[in-house]
Order: C-alpha cells, then sequence, then structure tokens
C-alpha cells in the first residue's frame, strides 16, 4: 500500500502539471550494486520488481499518464554507467537473455515509438518481440528519439483511449 501510494501521488503530480509521460522507474536488476541503480529501481527480486512495476503502470493508467519502462534486462548488470561512457557486462548473454520475459502480457496496452534509424536499437528486434502492441515507427530518425514531438497527439490518443 505504501507504495501504491507513493506512485499516485507522483502521477497524480505530473498530471496536475500537466505532464504526461513518467519516466522516471527503472526496471531491472541492479547485480552489480551500481551506485547509479541504486534508489532507482522497482526491487531486487524479479518477483518484487514485477509486483511493483504492476503498480506503477496501474497508477499511470489511472492518472491517464504514460509510462515509460527502461533498462530491462541488463543495464543493472553492467560495470559503469552508460550515460559517461561504453559499459559492459562481464556476465554470460544468456544470463541476460533469461532476464527478460519471454512474451508480453496485454501488448494491446502499449504503445511502442520507433525510429528505424536508431543507431543503438534494432527497430525489426522490437517490433518482433513487442508483436500485438501499438507500434509506431517513425522512417529516420536517431536513439534520441527526434520525432517525439510529432508524436504527442498520438500519445495522448493512447492514454485517452
Amino acid at each position: 500500500d505504501y507504495i501504491k501510494k507513493i506512485f499516485n501521488e507522483i502521477n497524480s503530480e505530473l498530471k496536475d502539471y500537466n505532464i504526461f509521460c513518467n519516466l522516471a522507474p527503472v526496471l531491472d536488476f541492479n547485480i552489480n550494486n551500481q551506485d547509479i541503480l541504486k534508489n532507482r529501481v522497482l526491487g531486487y527480486d524479479i518477483d518484487s520488481i514485477i509486483s511493483n512495476c504492476s503498480l506503477f503502470l496501474d497508477s499511470c493508467l489511472v492518472n491517464k499518464i504514460v509510462p515509460c519502462l527502461k533498462h530491462f534486462p541488463g543495464h543493472g548488470a553492467l560495470n559503469g554507467d552508460t550515460h559517461i561512457q561504453l559499459s559492459k557486462s562481464q556476465d554470460d548473454i544468456n544470463l541476460l537473455r533469461s532476464l527478460a520475459p519471454k512474451k508480453i502480457k496485454n501488448p494491446h496496452k502499449i504503445l511502442v515509438l520507433l525510429e528505424s534509424g536508431d543507431e543503438i536499437l534494432d527497430y525489426k528486434m522490437t517490433i518482433s518481440y513487442f508483436r500485438g502492441a501499438n507500434i509506431d515507427i517513425f522512417l529516420g530518425g536517431d536513439h534520441s528519439y527526434s520525432s517525439f514531438e510529432l508524436k504527442l497527439e498520438k500519445i495522448k490518443k493512447f492514454i485517452n483511449s
């Protein structure tokens, strides 16, 4: 109840200020106890992360806020901070892949915005993974999602649907 209350307070405040997207939560394991993730992850084991993520998503929907879940899986398995430098993981790639959910539940509740020119993420792999979700692909662009402003109306419609 305490975590749910916090999420509701945050998302309600965002709504009051006409901010329609919450970029804050990090859906990841902090495997290597990285300082960058210490107070940003939604839990320290898979069950608490899933439970808290569900509370976060419910709070976003109630407050008509677009949730953004980022970094899962693997950011917490890196050595270093990707905001500063290229970081690598010493963990086995199979371990990192095993952390990812095999199938997205309720894909119709997800809006995926992609740019084909993203130099980091392969948009074709994202399309495959999020099959059944609402997917919008901007041809061109880059990893900073340079077409974001063009998608604001689409995001608002998705939130209100």
